[in-house]
């Protein structure tokens, strides 16, 4: 694991904290740690008095998460929660942030899960 760039593909703010260890390990190392958050989070609220602010919640989340892991970049492609396609524009946009950020080895979700924006970002990840 003689990593020099990581990045790391979530769905959703927050998946990418299953990786927060490895992140903090390799971060802490002096790996540049790259992250790619496919969805704004739109729908992840527990509370429905949150639903107007849920999304700048989680942008100000995932700020502090930042700093605890030591991610040193972050791209956020925006797309609503539940919205997340398999198309060729979508496609294109992970191409771009693989050639931006030009990882030594990519991290995403498995193709198991039952979700459908965990389903897509590990189809598009993959391929790109």
């Amino acid at each position: 694991m003689d990593y020099k760039r990581v990045l790391v593909f979530g769905a959703h703010p927050d998946d990418e904290l299953a990786m927060a260890p490895a992140m903090a390990l390799l971060a802490n190392r002096g790996v540049h740690v790259a992250v790619c958050i496919a969805t704004d989070g739109s729908e992840g609220y527990p509370r429905p008095e949150w639903k107007d602010t849920i999304v700048q919640m989680r942008a100000q989340e995932m700020a502090d998460a930042d700093k605890v892991v030591g991610i040193a970049q972050r791209i956020c492609l925006g797309v609503e929660d539940m919205g997340l396609v398999n198309d060729k524009a979508t496609f294109k946009r992970f191409i771009k942030v693989i050639r931006d950020v030009r990882p030594d080895v990519v991290f995403t979700h498995g193709p198991h899960d039952l979700h459908r924006d965990h389903l897509a970002t590990h189809a598009l990840s993959v391929e790109a």
